[in-house]
């Protein structure tokens, strides 16, 4: 199993971008990627793995915050069994 934070960006200029975070293993000779029932609804930083738990951080939008500048520090937390990724309180 991979875990992956990475970048997508938008064209046509503007401040259109997300960085996600993606679960995927290699089955049979494909890349397989696993869906997060629940995915971080910020902007991931970074991820690491321990025993089966994905720990996500990453930045949030504070009410005042513009667009560009998310301010709040935020984390969420998943647990890998099998093929399946689930929210770990």
């Amino acid at each position: 199993v991979v875990v992956a934070v990475y970048t997508v960006e938008g064209c046509g200029g503007g401040n259109n971008w997300a960085s996600l975070l993606g679960v995927f293993s290699e089955e049979a000779g494909r890349v397989v990627q696993y869906a997060l029932p629940d995915p971080p609804g910020f902007v991931v930083e970074s991820a690491r793995v321990d025993k089966g738990v994905i720990e996500v951080s990453g930045l949030d939008y504070a009410p005042n915050d513009g667009r560009c500048c998310p301010s709040l520090h935020v984390g969420a937390r998943y647990r890998i069994t099998g093929r399946t990724v689930s929210p770990q309180p």
